[in-house]
């Protein structure tokens, strides 16, 4: 991933002794924005009738679907994906991204949950050391285009954080949950209890693995937020930055992740409709992946229930995933999952009817 390539350079400059001024340029200019990996198209949001255009190559005719939610103009896309699955991408990154926040590209949240700020469709975080990454990327690949949409003081601030984060997560050596198919969402007893680790033990390196983030975190408290919310300034910054090309291309190389999680699934559970496709992507989204325990559970089940439908197969899996959700998040996780797989539901106080919607039938194959 073109994430994770940024991510290795600056680490090992910094692992050769090059100074902290070398890691990210504050004057220097850029790579360009595209690769030999990815390519850059103009697509179109149309509403009512209309149909989505995302472009790409395959000979894989896509799904045709409306929506006037997301701008996909002017972004890049991978080039393995065929157009069948760059359009069901797509619309996944409209519906999770809609559950995520109301601003699409631009979503934008401030520390209330203590992750210090999420940005982006998909609310990436500080906290978990997901949103870091995306930074780092539009400063060595767009540095012109951020030092536009930021003030200098802002860009350099943000720029001496993610440096002296970089070096923090080369020295930072620890278990990580989601390698398990858990995420933050989870209760941390049930997680070692499944997996066998003391839970003493594991509130240990629960606070090893945010420590790692924590200086992005306070950064972010000293900086860009007031309290728990964001100061207007850097709000409006930060808006700017996720709704720009390069960002919003970003945004979507990181999410296709994502898509590659949801198309495994959907291998190791027979998926073989749209709506298990758009399901199993919002639980990599929200969830991270289904743990083993849930999938022995599962495997138990369907045992008994031969002749379910692949709905009704899905909907038993997402209630075995459920149950190792601390009960806070629970009914959230339930309210998503369920209305992807029923086609309806509410979500976050929202009536959503997704085939009127987004004019598709969730039953198609994949």
């Amino acid at each position: 991933m073109r994430i994770l390539a940024v991510l290795f350079s600056i680490l090992t400059l910094t692992a050769c002794g090059a100074p902290e001024s070398s890691m990210l340029s504050l004057s220097s200019g850029g790579p360009s924005d595209t690769d030999s990996g990815l390519e850059s198209g103009n697509g179109s949001a149309g509403g009512g009738g209309g149909g989505i255009s995302v472009p790409g190559g395959g000979s894989q005719e896509g799904i045709k679907f409306c929506s006037t939610f997301l701008d996909i103009s002017n972004l890049t896309w991978s080039k393995s994906l065929t157009d069948r699955a760059r359009t069901s991408f797509a619309l996944a990154l409209n519906i999770s991204g809609r559950f995520e926040g109301h601003e699409g590209w631009s979503n934008l949240a401030g520390n209330s949950d203590g992750q210090g700020i999420s940005m982006g469709l998909l609310n990436q975080p500080l906290g978990p050391g997901s949103l870091q990454p995306m930074w780092v990327e539009m400063a060595t690949v767009s540095p012109a285009l951020m030092k536009k949409t930021m003030t200098a003081s802002h860009y350099e601030s943000m720029v001496k954080m993610l440096q002296a984060w970089g070096a923090q997560v080369r020295l930072a050596s620890y278990f990580n949950p989601e390698d398990y198919g858990y995420n933050q969402l989870d209760d941390p007893q049930l997680i070692a209890q499944e997996l066998g680790i003391d839970p003493a033990e594991m509130q240990k390196i629960s606070v090893a693995v945010s420590s790692k983030n924590q200086i992005s975190v306070d950064w972010a408290k000293a900086n860009a937020l007031s309290g728990t919310k964001l100061k207007a300034d850097w709000s409006a910054q930060l808006k700017a930055l996720a709704a720009t090309a390069p960002y919003r291309s970003i945004q979507v190389a990181k999410a296709e992740k994502i898509h590659t999680k949801a198309m495994e699934m959907m291998k190791t559970y027979g998926g073989t409709e749209l709506r298990t496709y758009l399901f199993f992507f919002d639980v990599a989204v929200q969830n991270g992946s289904i743990p083993s325990s849930v999938k022995t559970k599962y495997l138990n089940w369907l045992k008994t229930h031969k002749s379910a439908t692949e709905k009704q197969r899905m909907l038993q899996l997402m209630e075995y995933r459920i149950e190792l959700v601390r009960p806070q998040y629970m009914a959230d996780v339930r309210a998503r999952k369920s209305s992807i797989l029923n086609g309806t539901g509410t979500v976050h106080g929202v009536k959503f009817e997704f085939e009127k919607l987004y004019c598709t039938a969730f039953s198609q194959k994949l």
